[in-house]
């Protein structure tokens, strides 16, 4: 891909991301904090409308993403895995539960995200 391709698609993510926060669909505040505080691991639940997964993955491109579409209409759940965690996504055929499975320092862990919609029951 060229360089200018690269620099098209970044500006258009800008972009799409700029409306959703006007749209007040993303909040800026998250952004912010994400920048500020470069976390490893960011769990996001209850996303208030569904957010696209190419603008997920341009927005916080050096983590791995995990996600999958809720059951009802505020967005689902999503796992945003730092790169250098080399974390692998865990399948799982149930609603609203995101996993994935990294080492560090010869441990195994597994990291989940969980959206539990008031009006009904997590099937676990």
């Amino acid at each position: 891909m060229e360089l200018e391709e690269k620099w098209d698609k970044a500006d258009n993510a800008a972009q799409e991301v700029e409306t959703m926060v006007q749209d007040k669909i993303l909040p800026c505040d998250l952004l912010d904090m994400i920048t500020h505080h470069i976390p490893m691991i960011i769990s996001l639940n209850e996303l208030g409308s569904p957010i696209p997964e190419k603008t997920i993955k341009q927005l916080l491109f050096s983590y791995n993403i995990v996600m999958k579409a809720g059951t009802n209409s505020y967005g689902g759940v999503v796992l945003a895995i730092n790169k250098k965690l080399n974390a692998i996504p865990i399948n799982s055929p149930e609603p609203n539960i995101v996993a994935a499975e990294t080492t560090i320092n010869d441990e195994t862990f597994i990291i989940a995200s969980i959206y539990s919609p008031r009006n009904e029951k997590l099937s676990l």
